[in-house]
């Protein structure tokens, strides 16, 4: 089949011979079957959208078009025998639609993009504090020895961190501690210089928001990143919003989709979803930020001060919702100086202070006074950017400990 096909592309390219019939026909059908395979595999993998609609092009399209005209130049007809040719272009045009339509896993996939590879860094070899006890899986993100300096500042020294699926890890410090660092870390916002990021057990590297968005980690920032001339529905679709195969916006499909998450996360303060952000409270913008992070199937949700200038009223709503995420079985970190709300929606409690790891505290088993020493006093033995000898020592400290 392959050497009649390529007998009779060449026959047609040189002007060897006319274009018979039978020979068209066939020629076409072969195509269209082409076509029809590639298209298959497009849809199981998408990946290979971009490889596969250039193998098809040069495959069946340009073949199909140079025989179809010379059809037309040997038989001096009409231009049916063109328009069959055209066939294998309904291949054609559904890969565009694909790729249009998102041409990679998108970012409801979680896992290390291809060709991921460990970051070549030394990880720190100072040794760990003792883990939180585990059912045998893996921290779903967990980061080691990571650091991260701006010129001579050293924001951070090898910091430890991790998370798991169903917990709420807060994640305190002063300002300048490094926290605002970390996330940006996470969230590919800014490359680690050292140490390694591990996705459920596995090395992965982040290079950008794409790739966070790729493995399910979100984030809700302080200023939410809303729209308010848009609607609760635009907002929760903005960047992302779906398309008909004529490109066409999916209204309807949209709402539905953002009425199911807000009633999954018992979001029932909402008049309607067709309202514009700037007539929402802040708890309401609050919980409709958390609700676009959770609708894309995120594993992670890291909130940066979720109850910051809100009332107790909404402040209790922000807290209800973390705690109904942490029951669905996502890991969150909350990111917040009020160390009530800490202490009522979080698992355990990690410390940073001037870039370097303090402790990780169970709240059952620590104090709000404790953690208040850990922020202001730490017990780090090394202060960034000051030779270790030189680092002040608070009288009382206890027993130093290496991080």
């Amino acid at each position: 089949m392959f050497t009649w096909y390529v007998a009779v592309l060449r026959k047609y390219a040189t002007f060897g011979g006319r274009a018979g019939l039978p020979e068209f026909w066939w020629f076409s059908l072969v195509n269209f079957v082409i076509s029809l395979v590639l298209t298959a595999f497009v849809v199981v993998s998408v990946k290979l959208a971009d490889v596969l609609l250039v193998i098809y092009a040069l495959a069946t399209l340009l073949p199909s078009l140079a025989v179809g005209v010379r059809r037309l130049h040997d038989t001096n007809r009409s231009g049916w025998f063109l328009l069959i040719s055209l066939v294998p272009f309904i291949g054609g045009i559904w890969l565009l639609v694909l790729l249009a339509l998102g041409g990679d896993a998108g970012p409801n996939k979680y896992g290390p993009p291809p060709g991921a590879q460990p970051i070549d860094a030394a990880v720190s070899a100072t040794p760990r504090r003792e883990r939180a006890p585990s059912d045998g899986k893996p921290p779903t993100l967990e980061l080691h020895g990571v650091s991260k300096h701006f010129g001579s500042v050293q924001a951070l020294t090898e910091v430890d961190f991790e998370v798991r699926s169903g917990e709420v890890m807060a994640l305190v410090g002063d300002n300048g501690a490094g926290k605002s660092t970390l996330i940006k870390c996470v969230a590919g916002i800014n490359a680690i210089d050292g140490g390694e990021i591990l996705f459920e057990g596995n090395p992965v590297q982040i290079h950008g928001p794409k790739d966070a968005a790729r493995f399910g980690i979100e984030v809700v920032y302080q200023d939410l990143a809303l729209c308010d001339n848009r609607d609760v529905v635009q907002n929760m679709y903005l960047g992302r919003e779906e398309r008909d195969v004529f490109f066409r916006v999916r209204d309807a499909a949209m709402e539905r989709r953002t009425q199911d998450t807000l009633r999954s996360l018992s979001v029932t303060t909402l008049r309607s979803v067709r309202q514009p952000v700037a007539t929402l409270s802040g708890g309401q913008r609050q919980s409709v930020a958390v609700a676009r992070a959770v609708m894309w199937n995120s594993r992670v949700v890291i909130l940066d001060e979720p109850t910051a200038a809100l009332g107790v009223a909404q402040t209790r709503q922000v807290l209800d919702l973390v705690k109904r995420l942490a029951e669905q079985g996502q890991a969150v970190v909350i990111v917040s100086h009020n160390l009530h709300d800490i202490f009522e929606v979080a698992d355990r409690i990690t410390v940073l202070r001037l870039g370097k790891n303090v402790g990780v505290f169970d709240r059952d088993k620590t104090t709000q006074q404790e953690i208040v020493s850990a922020i202001t006093a730490g017990i780090a033995t090394k202060v960034s950017g000051i030779p270790e000898a030189a680092a002040p020592k608070h009288e009382g400290d206890g027993p130093e400990e290496k991080v």
